[in-house]
C-alpha cells in the first residue's frame, strides 16, 4: 500500500509541472498571438498513427495545408488569368470608348470648320451685296450730291463704295468733289484696290486703310514738294508723272493750287504744248 502510494506521488511529482507548465505556454502562446492548437494538429497530422486521432486544423482560418499543391496552384493561376482576362477586357472597352469620342471629336471639328466656311462666305456674299446696294443709291442720286456725301466717308470706305460703279461713274463723282486732295486720294486706292488679296471684309478694310494711310502721306509729301519747288522742276516732274500714270498726275495736278497749276502748265507748254493741252482739258 505504502509502495503504490509512493509510486503515485512519484506520477503526480513529474505529471503535475509538465501539464502546468503546458498550460502556461499554451496560455503565453495565445496572448502573442502564435496558433499553438493549429501547430499541433499540423505536427500531429505529420504522424502516421497520431495524425488519426488528432483533427485537421480549421480551413477558415487559413492554416489548412492543400492535399495536393499542383492543384491548388493550378487553381491559383487561373484565378489570376480571369482577373487579368478581365482587366484586358476592360482596357479594351476604355479604349475603343476613347476611339469612339476621337471619331466624334474630329466628326464635331469638322462640322465645325464647315460652318465657319459656310458663315465667313456669306459674311463675304452679304459685304459684297452691301457694297453694290450702297453704290447702286448713289448712282441714282444727283452726282453733286453723291460727291458731297462720299467725301464725307473715309477714305477707304468711299473708294470701296465708288470701286463698284462703272468707270464713267467714278470719273464723274470724283470730279464733282470739292476736296480735290480726296478725290486724288480715292482715284489712287481706286487702282488698289484690285491688288487686295484679302476676301474677309474686316481684313479688306483694314488693308485699304493702310494703303490710303500710305498714299495720303506720300501724296502729302509729293504736293508738299512740288508746291515749294521751282516751276521748271515741278513740270519736269509733272511730265514724267503724266507719261507713267497719266490718272495720278491729274489727281495731283487738282491738288494743287490754281496758280501753281497754272505756272506748272506754261513750263509744260514750252516743251510739249500737246501735253499741256490734253492736261487742261482733264483738268477742266
Amino acid at each position: 500500500m505504502v509502495e503504490k502510494e509512493g509510486k503515485l506521488e512519484t506520477v503526480f511529482y513529474w505529471t503535475l509541472p509538465v501539464i502546468f507548465t503546458g498550460l502556461f505556454m499554451a496560455i503565453i502562446f495565445h496572448f502573442l498571438g502564435i496558433p499553438f492548437w493549429k501547430t499541433i494538429q499540423e505536427w500531429g497530422n505529420e504522424i502516421p498513427i497520431v495524425e488519426k486521432m488528432i483533427p485537421d486544423p480549421s480551413p477558415e482560418h487559413g492554416y489548412a495545408k492543400p492535399k495536393n499543391d499542383t492543384e491548388y496552384w493550378k487553381k491559383q493561376l487561373q484565378e489570376m488569368e480571369d482577373i487579368l482576362q478581365k482587366k484586358d477586357q476592360k482596357i479594351n472597352t476604355m479604349s475603343e470608348q476613347v476611339r469612339t469620342m476621337k471619331r466624334s471629336l474630329d466628326g464635331i471639328r469638322r462640322e465645325n470648320e464647315e460652318l465657319a466656311d459656310r458663315l465667313e462666305g456669306k459674311q463675304n456674299s452679304d459685304f459684297q451685296v452691301g457694297l453694290k446696294k450702297a453704290a447702286a443709291l448713289y448712282t441714282d442720286m444727283p452726282e453733286s450730291k453723291a460727291a458731297s456725301i462720299l467725301s464725307e466717308m473715309p477714305l477707304e470706305e468711299a473708294s470701296l463704295t465708288i470701286s463698284q460703279m462703272y468707270p464713267e461713274q467714278q470719273s464723274n463723282i470724283l470730279e464733282k468733289m470739292k476736296d480735290a486732295e480726296k478725290a486724288a486720294l480715292i482715284g489712287m486706292l481706286l487702282k488698289e484696290i484690285e491688288t487686295v488679296p484679302e476676301s474677309d471684309p474686316q481684313s479688306l478694310k483694314q488693308r485699304l486703310k493702310e494703303l490710303a494711310d500710305k498714299k495720303e502721306k506720300e501724296a502729302v509729301t509729293l504736293y508738299e514738294a512740288i508746291e515749294t519747288m521751282p516751276a521748271d522742276l515741278s513740270a519736269s516732274v509733272m511730265k514724267f508723272m503724266f507719261e507713267k500714270d497719266s490718272e495720278q498726275a491729274l489727281q495731283l495736278m487738282k491738288m494743287l493750287k490754281p496758280t501753281s497749276r497754272s505756272l506748272i502748265l506754261r513750263e509744260i507748254s514750252k516743251t510739249n504744248a500737246e501735253m499741256a493741252k490734253e492736261i487742261t482739258a482733264k483738268l477742266n
